[in-house]
């Protein structure tokens, strides 16, 4: 789409079949179009009036508006319009940025474990990257302060009002304290905030190992998270079957960024591979503009094309700002290895290097408390570490007395990152393709002190200001480019 074909006519459209679509307008619109001083309903009306009739009036007969979202920076409304060649004319329109399906997302297929391949517990990963030294230096309090968003399948028990006991801060004590502090279902219309609960089990295991307390599971085994007393927020925006649709997945978002969450996980995916600007990834731009750090799993789907740089991610995964996991051999015998079916960039604007963003963390046959995903693989297990590893580092700074924001946040994790060798093994290009920065390092982080350096990204350069040849100002700062400004003095 976001190519307008125009000169179509009402009739030209008889033959199209239904639809729903997401119209991205700028989040500036009321204003653009002088509506700020009215009241949010009435102004939201006159600018669906205002856009149908832009077109032709009977859009107005042809389109059904179905829900509106207004983030700082972007407008979202999705409709349901008889076909693609309405939406084609309806991108001519003025202030409309993109049009584009409401396109389905999914968990990432869990990958089978190989055969004979053992489970690795969640506490045995924590112990491996770090997270378990953390736990014992008071300072990080297991977490305590810290909220996670889960936008998922949900959190908790099949069905809503049963506690989960990983959740409690004691999980033996069934009246101490229950931290999952919000939860609603957008799978639903309508629905409330209300009880937790999960019809699939994909985003209780994702909650899991990030913040299950430690518990012990029928078999005698131990488990726990990588932040054990952080709170957790859910949004179900995927079904039983871990399937949704965009729409689903922003309205999650926009609800979360107004819960107090540090970090939000989205270990969910899509076929959509983008530059960024499409609705979901923009929306995930969205909430790390609001300063929540965003972890996005990369997805499963490294093997489906060829190549080292195949471009097998997929929105949201796509947002130019959001981190993004990919999955490891974790704590296995040998050698830690990148998984090959772990999807790969570049975006559909060509980011593949460091300005992707991507880290790597454990994500094969990951056993966590509840069974429902026990010894499942798969990026969508390697993100909460990462979701964990960014609760490290925002609790570290906290302890420090360093004002930070996502931007800062996400340096620090990819400042701590071991790399695994690939960008010498096959070269940088194809390097970072496979495990970007590296392989998260809890405790580095945790045990660096002070104020974060500059990004590695954003060189510190020097500005100078001289008149005739003496240097009058100068500032050393981080920053994308340097600027150097001279002046001769006037002869008059």
């Amino acid at each position: 789409m976001n190519e307008s074909k125009g000169g179509l006519s009402p009739e030209a459209l008889s033959d199209a079949g239904p639809g729903e679509y997401i119209i991205t307008l700028p989040g500036n619109i009321y204003a653009l179009l002088g509506l700020e001083r009215l009241p949010l309903n009435e102004a939201q009306r006159k600018l669906i009036e205002l856009i149908m009739e832009a077109g032709a009036r009977w859009l107005l007969r042809r389109i059904k508006v179905l829900d509106l979202i207004q983030f700082p920076n972007k407008l979202f409304i999705l409709v349901r319009a008889p076909g693609p060649a309405l939406i084609d004319l309806l991108e001519a329109i003025p202030h409309i940025e993109r049009i584009d399906y409401n396109f389905q997302v999914a968990i990432p297929d869990p990958q089978p474990a190989p055969s004979g391949e053992a489970s690795i517990l969640t506490h045995e990963t924590a112990e491996y990257l770090g997270f378990s030294e953390v736990h014992k230096d008071p300072r990080f309090g297991l977490g305590r302060g810290l909220r996670v968003g889960v936008v998922d399948t949900g959190i908790g028990p099949p069905r809503p009002g049963p506690i989960w006991p990983p959740f409690l801060e004691d999980p033996g004590d069934p009246n101490s304290r229950y931290r999952v502090v919000a939860f609603r279902d957008f799978t639903r219309a309508g629905q409330p905030e209300g009880p937790a609960y999960d019809d699939n089990g994909h985003g209780t295991a994702v909650a899991e190992i990030i913040a299950s307390a430690r518990i012990e599971g029928p078999d005698g085994k131990a488990y726990v998270g990588a932040a054990p007393m952080a709170d957790l927020v859910g949004a179900k925006v995927l079904d039983s079957l871990g399937r949704g649709y965009a729409w689903n997945i922003i309205s999650g978002i926009g609800w979360m960024m107004d819960r107090g969450v540090d970090v939000m996980n989205l270990s969910l995916g899509s076929d959509q591979n983008t530059d960024g600007s499409d609705p979901l990834s923009a929306a995930v731009d969205e909430a790390w503009a609001k300063g929540i750090v965003v972890v996005v799993a990369a997805g499963n789907s490294g093997k489906s094309r060829s190549g080292i740089c195949n471009g097998t991610v997929g929105a949201p995964a796509c947002a130019r700002e959001a981190i993004k996991a990919t999955a490891t051999s974790g704590c296995k015998a040998g050698e830690e290895k990148v998984m090959g079916w772990a999807s790969r960039p570049p975006t559909a604007d060509g980011r593949k290097g460091p300005e992707f963003h991507m880290m790597a963390a454990p994500g094969l046959s990951i056993e966590m408390w509840d069974p429902r995903m026990r010894g499942k693989s798969g990026t969508s297990f390697a993100a909460p570490f990462v979701a964990g590893y960014a609760l490290v580092v925002i609790q570290r700074l906290k302890r420090d007395g360093v004002a930070y924001g996502p931007d800062e946040v996400r340096a620090e994790m990819e400042r701590h990152c071991k790399p695994l060798g690939y960008k010498e093994r096959q070269g940088a290009a194809a390097g970072w393709c496979i495990e970007g920065w590296g392989r998260i390092d809890p405790l580095a982080a945790w045990s660096a002190e002070g104020a974060p350096a500059p990004s590695p990204l954003a060189p510190v350069v020097t500005v100078r200001v001289s008149i005739g040849g003496r240097e009058i100002y100068s500032v050393r700062s981080e920053a994308k480019v340097g600027v150097e400004i001279s002046a001769e003095p006037s002869s008059g």
